[in-house]
C-alpha cells in the first residue's frame, strides 16, 4: 500500500499516543508477578511455616521451617530479618540470624544452601525488647542469582510469643540443653560462696567454655558489680576475677564456684545472680543462668 506523507504522519500521531498504554501494560504485567517489592516474588519460591517464639532471657528467639517449593537446588541464597513490635516500632540494630541450633548468630546469612523440596530450621533473635512482647511481626528479606530473585524481595509473617521461662531448684533458665544444679552454699569470713554443677548436654565437647558471673544481688537492695566489687569464679581451685574458661566435655559436669567479697557487710537476704556462659563453637538457646532468692542463714 502506497502512502502519502500525511498518512505517515497520522501513523506517527497514534504510535505516540499509544505509548503510555503501552506502558501501562507493562506495569500492570509486574504487578501481576513480582507484586509489594518483590515480596510474592520470593514467597514462589519459599515458604515459612511452623512459627514459634519465646523468651531466652530478656531476649525473644523465633525458630521457623524455611522450605524450598522453586524446584531447584539453591546454594546462594542471601537473608536477613527484621522485627517490630505490636505498634510497629523496628528493633533496629537488635535482630540477628541462624541457619539453626548451634550456629553463629549474625545480621546476614549469605549463601545458604538448600536442596529442592527441603527444609531447613532457621532462628532469628530479637535482643533487648522494649517491652514485653505478646505478638512480634517480621520480615525476611532475601535474594538469590539462581532464583532470578532481587535482595529486597521479603516474606512477611507474625507470631505469639511465649514466656516458657521455669524456675527450678533456684535456678531460673530456660536452655534444657544445659544443667545447673542447686547451688550448694557456704561462708568463708564475711565472703559468700555459690557452687553450682554445670552438666554438658549439648551433644558437643566445648574445649573453651567461658563462665561470667555478671551481676549479683543480696536482696536488700544493693547490687554487686563484677568490676567494682570483684566477683570472681573458680574452678578446681583456680580463681579468677569476674570470668573464667574451662573445658568440658559432652556430658560432663565440672563444679564451678562463685564468690562475693564482703557480701555479710550488710546482713543480706537473699542472693539473686545472673552468670552467662557462652562458647565459640556452639550457640546457646539461653546463654545465661540465674540463681534466685537463695536464702541466706
Amino acid at each position: 500500500m502506497k502512502m502519502n506523507k500525511y498518512s505517515i504522519l497520522r501513523w506517527f500521531i497514534i504510535a505516540i499516543c499509544a505509548l503510555p498504554l503501552m506502558s501501562a501494560g507493562c506495569e500492570k504485567d509486574n504487578d501481576d508477578t513480582g507484586g509489594d517489592s518483590g515480596s510474592s516474588a520470593l514467597s514462589n519460591y519459599l515458604r515459612v511455616s511452623n512459627v514459634r517464639a519465646h523468651y531466652v532471657g530478656k531476649d525473644v528467639i523465633v525458630d521457623y521451617d524455611l522450605t524450598n517449593k522453586s524446584g531447584k537446588d539453591l546454594n546462594d541464597l542471601v537473608i536477613d530479618s527484621s522485627a517490630f513490635d505490636e505498634e510497629g516500632n523496628e528493633f533496629i540494630g537488635n535482630v540477628a540470624g541462624s541457619t539453626g541450633e548451634g550456629h553463629p548468630w549474625d545480621w546476614r546469612l549469605s549463601n545458604i544452601s538448600i536442596g529442592k523440596n527441603e527444609t531447613r530450621k532457621m532462628r532469628i533473635k530479637i535482643t533487648a525488647p522494649r517491652n514485653i512482647l505478646k505478638n512480634v511481626n517480621l520480615k525476611i528479606n532475601g535474594g538469590s542469582n539462581t532464583l532470578g530473585v532481587l535482595y529486597d524481595s521479603a516474606i512477611k509473617f507474625s507470631t505469639t510469643v511465649s514466656d516458657s521461662r521455669k524456675s527450678s531448684d533456684a535456678v531460673w533458665t530456660n536452655d534444657d540443653r544445659m544443667s545447673y544444679s542447686y547451688p550448694r552454699c557456704s561462708r568463708n569470713g564475711n565472703d559468700f560462696l555459690a557452687t553450682v554443677g554445670i552438666t554438658n548436654k549439648t551433644g558437643v565437647d566445648f574445649s573453651k567454655l567461658t563462665i561470667a558471673f555478671e551481676e549479683a544481688d543480696d536482696g536488700n537492695g544493693r547490687i554487686f558489680d563484677p568490676y567494682i566489687d570483684g566477683l570472681s569464679v573458680s574452678i578446681d581451685g583456680t580463681e579468677e576475677v569476674w570470668r573464667t574458661t574451662c573445658s568440658i566435655l559432652n556430658n560432663e559436669t565440672r563444679n564451678v564456684t562463685f564468690r562475693i567479697r564482703d557480701f555479710y557487710l550488710r546482713n543480706p537476704y537473699c542472693l539473686n545472680a545472673r552468670i552467662e556462659v557462652s562458647s565459640d563453637n556452639y550457640t546457646f538457646a539461653s546463654n545465661a543462668f540465674y540463681l534466685t532468692t537463695i536464702k541466706i542463714n
